[in-house]
């Protein structure tokens, strides 16, 4: 009768008994990664909507007010590496509402002549997550919220005065 395991430490004196081990801790790992990756996963998905919003810049100066343009997209200053927010669909020039000194982008202005309101409505895609619009699932968007945004050719503060789910109109 055959001994189970040999003095070379050989399976029924034809494989080594690490060559056994060896193979079965390759095909739990292979097994364990299978699993993983191919299981469902319970619970909402998450999908990108189109998000719309609305911002002003105050006592912007002709020049800026010229320099935003429909198509242009636009980001936020402070996440530079986060993408663009969106693109701009609808620009509007409207008069000041009052003639005071304004910090626009970097620049002081006043009010005056040669100087508009600029009310932009751009348009982008994230997620929505109890009431709350996530642009380009980084950015967190909400009204009232004063930042500094830059195009292509135009850098601002601007400040956000809506946001809604759906397209721009």
């Amino acid at each position: 009768m055959q001994k189970i395991i040999d003095k070379n430490g050989r399976l029924f004196g034809l494989v080594s008994i690490i060559d056994v081990v060896v193979l079965l801790v390759v095909a739990v790992m292979a097994l364990a990664l299978y699993v993983r990756g191919n299981r469902t996963v319970t619970g909402s998905t998450l999908s990108n909507v189109p998000i719309s919003f609305q911002m002003v810049i105050e006592v912007a100066p002709d020049y800026l007010a010229d320099s935003i343009q429909v198509g242009d997209k636009i980001y936020d200053k402070e996440r530079v590496g986060a993408g663009a927010l969106g693109t701009i669909t609808k620009v509007e020039l409207l008069p000041p509402s009052k003639p005071e000194i304004y910090l626009s982008g970097d620049v002081l202005t006043t009010g005056g002549e040669n100087c508009y309101n600029v009310l932009i409505t751009a348009q982008g895609e994230g997620i929505i997550t109890d009431g709350r619009f996530t642009l380009n699932r980084v950015y967190e968007m909400g009204a009232n919220a004063a930042r500094l945004f830059y195009t292509k050719y135009a850098s601002f503060t601007g400040v956000v005065t809506d946001v809604w789910q759906g397209k721009a109109e």
